[in-house]
């Protein structure tokens, strides 16, 4: 077993820090979600996660790693950088203490004091900070060895407040207590399970981190319409990428199961995982498991899913892509976050804002690469 203790070692470049946000909106910051290949991997919530805002308005993120934190800076522009620093381990089974160097992924075969002077690099927008792909370079006491990598996959972060609950109820299968013979399945009742879980829209897709028993993450559709709003979960997004010690990876996408479950082994249905919206504030779906390829599920199946968000969801007509097919696109324009505006996109986060030849628009949000 392995235990982190804290032990951080920092480059500290003094930068104005004009994007810095308040003590309290720091504070608020309790959920890292990380992902491989856009699909998330694993969340970490406010048992553990705590953000504090230091007076030469950097971000320390304590716990970030074990007992280990990680110190967030801001850039003039607006961007924000992780300067190299260590994480310090003590493996409980040699009785010896491990150092890692944080680092971003393009250095990790960097002998240590070579990457040492590299920064991971990001972004911090409404809210959030998005740390770019990194990992951490095993070495020793004189950092002098590269001896591998903390992860055998490199890691994009995202560490923002939370701004929904998922209030869950699942299916559960029962046993006999003496024979271990195959009972039947009943539903547990939807307040057993509420977390706090992360909701952003995109135009007409709703993403719920968080919003499973395994970390998952959800990629729903709003089905224009002016009445009866339904959802529909994109079938083929990876909600949930589970990957071992080898950096061996399985990749699970949420299914439809049936609405009454008998058999012992539940096998996923040839449809759409569909749901509602009750109002800008509240949706919920069901009857459904995240499943891999061969069709196995993750150990738990959903009966019951409502998820209620602290910021109201844009389900006008406009606001969910429902522009008449006989509009015509007058000009596009880009606008970063530093509301500068162009012709072509911006890398990174781009607001884009489309003018009908009616007068109408519509702004979407794109992240470029």
């Amino acid at each position: 077993m392995k235990k982190f203790t804290l032990s951080l070692a920092t480059l500290f470049v003094a930068v104005a820090a004009i994007a810095s946000p308040t003590a309290e909106e720091v504070s608020a910051l309790t959920l890292r979600i990380d992902k491989v290949d856009g699909a998330t991997i694993r969340v970490k919530n406010s048992d553990d996660l705590n953000a504090v805002l230091n007076e030469n308005g950097s971000i320390s993120l304590n716990n970030f790693e074990g007992y280990s934190s990680l110190k967030v800076f801001f850039n003039e522009d607006g961007s924000i950088y992780a300067p190299a620093q260590t994480f310090t381990v003590f493996d409980e089974d040699t009785y010896e203490t491990v150092y890692y160097l944080a680092v971003p992924a393009a250095s990790k075969n960097k002998t240590p004091m070579e990457a040492y002077n590299d920064r991971i690099t990001g972004t911090y927008v409404n809210g959030r900070i998005t740390l770019d792909a990194w990992n951490a370079i095993k070495t020793t006491a004189y950092f002098s060895e590269n001896l591998g990598t903390l992860y055998a996959y490199d890691v994009t972060t995202m560490v923002v407040a939370p701004n929904a609950q998922v209030a869950s109820s699942y299916w559960v299968d029962q046993y006999d207590d003496e024979t271990w013979d195959f009972i039947g399945w009943y539903a547990t009742e939807i307040e057993e399970s509420v977390k706090n879980a992360y909701v952003e829209q995109e135009g007409n897709n709703i993403y719920v981190y968080n919003f499973d028993d395994i970390y998952g993450t959800a990629k729903f559709t709003i089905n224009p319409s002016k009445d009866n709003l339904t959802i529909t979960a994109d079938p083929s997004f990876v909600a949930f990428k589970r990957i071992n010690s080898s950096g061996n990876q399985t990749d699970y996408t949420i299914k439809a199961i049936p609405e009454e479950l008998t058999e012992e082994e539940v096998s996923p249905l040839d449809s759409d995982v569909t749901g509602s919206i009750s109002d800008e504030y509240h949706f919920s779906f069901g009857d459904c498991g995240l499943f891999n390829a061969s069709g196995s599920y993750t150990g738990s199946l959903i009966h019951v899913k409502t998820v209620t968000l602290d910021n109201p969801l844009d389900i006008t007509p406009t606001g969910i892509n429902t522009a008449s097919v006989d509009k015509q696109v007058a000009g596009v324009k880009y606008v970063n976050m530093m509301g500068v505006e162009s012709t072509t996109p911006f890398q990174g986060v781009n607001i884009v804002v489309t003018r009908y030849t009616d007068g109408t628009t519509s702004a979407t949000k794109q992240l470029m690469k």
